[in-house]
């Protein structure tokens, strides 16, 4: 009995490190070869809603064009992300930008970005990314029609 408990607790630690962030190469520098956050298409999207949380200021904002969704997902997509943070997300108070991607199949998928820091899809991990990279996401967020 105790070794089928030990072998359910070696499995589940080795599911648990599997699933977290895998470095490129192993070194410390917190890059990730981590898959991109959107799994989908620009033509599986037939919107993107944007919105702030908390709603302060009242912004909404919808994204319908095909090369403005294309240049969301590839933005979200090619962004840098890191695992490594000294900083709990989950501590961090700010505004959330909430990025909603409608799918032809009716799903949503929601991105949220936290005070220019931290970036996840749904309710996966998040990921640090690079300050000038969130702005420049909200500023190309902002410029779609």
């Amino acid at each position: 009995m105790k070794r089928i408990f030990a072998a359910i607790i070696c499995a589940v630690l080795i599911i648990i490190s599997l699933s977290s962030c895998s470095k490129n190469d192993g070194s410390s520098s917190g890059e990730s070869s981590i898959q991109p956050i959107l799994t989908f298409s620009a033509g599986d999207v037939t919107e993107i809603r944007i919105s702030t949380l908390p709603e302060m200021e009242k912004y909404d904002k919808t994204v319908s064009s095909a090369d403005g969704i294309e240049k969301v997902i590839g933005y979200i997509n090619s962004m840098p992300l890191s695992c490594d943070y000294s900083q709990n997300p989950d501590e961090l108070e700010g505004v959330t930008t909430n990025i909603v991607f409608s799918l032809s199949n009716g799903a949503e998928v929601n991105v949220y970005q936290l005070g220019n820091k931290f970036i996840r899809a749904d309710a996966n991990e998040w990921y640090e990314i690079p300050i000038e990279e969130a702005q420049e996401l909200l500023r190309l967020l902002a410029e779609q029609n």
